[in-house]
């Protein structure tokens, strides 16, 4: 993940606050995964722009010196790791360089690819089983190469310098087509916890992130439709809610749908009720399994699955920009799937509700 909050001083030079944050999987010499490690960055950073093609395509560079987190999780039984001597967090200095370019799309709406170099300033500890600190250990630097695309959203409502024109997309007629991005992040709770008696989704929050995107197509003010990816993580734990034992493994979780999107007037311009509902597929896997999946003859739990799933609900949308939108939103996820362990499979229903917070960017 990676996000920018910046200002352009002039059509070349400004600066931003980057933040960023990476997961990758850590491996020993044998190639046996040891356990999982994360670095989120915060930089500030100078940005110098290189505008083309009458300032639609715009190459970037940045790069600064700022604060990372690493955090080593998800060990396995075939290893340990820390990033100090002996903590498997660890705050420190990173620096932090980026680069891509940006398609402005509207004066003030750019399309992109983003790549970027993140280095921490702490090697991190990796040992075949328990770690001893006086015994032998190898290091891996904590610095991480990633790449994606983005979205960019200038305010005010003139890109630098005001020149320009983007693609045509539609038309600013409310009336007419209107393509639109939505991404929004927020927090999920399960409805059906219990999997066995003696296993259950948990996490020690009581409550986990979820995150979605959303490509949508107004038709006019009211009506549209869209394609919705919506993603969780869910912890399988031993025990039940009352006596929890340890954590056995990870299920993701992906529920994607094409949806009708119905909007309402208000009578205020800047804030639209919506709902929103659609039926799709929803992909289960397990991932990163513990110590306890693989020596419990109860546990061993996996699963690869493909099913019917959908989702519905609605919020508010309220308009900061001519073509932005924040939004809030409230849902329901219907998915079930099937997990196996060595002597049954089981129904899984992952179904929950999601309360998220985004923004939705029209291309028009």
């Amino acid at each position: 993940y990676d996000m920018q909050l910046g200002l352009d001083l002039t059509a070349h030079l400004g600066i931003s606050f980057d933040w960023s944050y990476v997961e990758t999987g850590m491996h020993g010499s044998d190639g046996v995964k040891l356990g999982e490690l994360t670095l989120t960055t915060a930089v500030p950073a100078i940005r110098a722009r290189f505008p083309q093609a009458n300032d639609r395509l715009t190459p970037w560079v940045s790069g600064g010196f700022g604060f990372a987190w690493l955090v080593a999780n998800d060990r396995t039984p075939a290893g340990r790791m820390r990033v100090s001597a002996d903590r498997r967090k660890h705050m420190t200095s990173a620096v932090s360089f980026a680069g891509g370019v940006d398609w402005f799309v509207r004066p003030n709406v750019a399309l992109g690819a983003t790549a970027r170099y993140s280095r921490a300033d702490r090697e991190v500890l990796l040992a075949d089983g328990a770690i001893d600190p006086d015994g032998p250990t190898t290091t891996g630097v904590g610095a991480f190469l990633s790449w994606g695309v983005l979205v960019r959203y200038y305010i005010p409502e003139t890109a630098p310098g005001g020149l320009f024109r983007g693609v045509d997309w539609g038309s600013d007629d409310p009336d007419r087509l209107q393509p639109y991005f939505t991404g929004a992040v927020g927090v999920r709770r399960y409805l059906h916890r219990d999997v066995t008696p003696d296993a259950f989704l948990w996490s020690r929050e009581d409550g986990e992130q979820a995150s979605a995107v959303v490509l949508g197509l107004g038709f006019d003010r009211l009506w549209g439709v869209e394609i919705s990816a919506v993603f969780h993580e869910a912890n399988l734990w031993s025990g039940t809610r009352d006596d929890p034992g340890s954590k056995l493994v990870e299920i993701g979780a992906w529920v994607i749908a094409p949806q009708v999107h119905r909007r309402f007037d208000t009578g205020w311009s800047w804030l639209s009720p919506f709902v929103s509902a659609g039926v799709g597929i929803g992909l289960a896997e397990t991932n990163d399994p513990a110590p306890a999946n693989r020596t419990d003859p109860r546990a061993g739990y996996r699963t690869d699955d493909i099913g019917l799933a959908g989702s519905a609900g609605g919020g508010l949308d309220v308009k900061v920009g001519t073509n932005l939108m924040l939004l809030l939103d409230v849902r329901y996820v219907h998915h079930r799937s099937r997990i196996q362990r060595p002597d049954e499979t089981l129904e899984l229903d992952l179904s929950s509700l999601q309360f998220m917070a985004g923004a939705r960017v029209y291309f028009r």
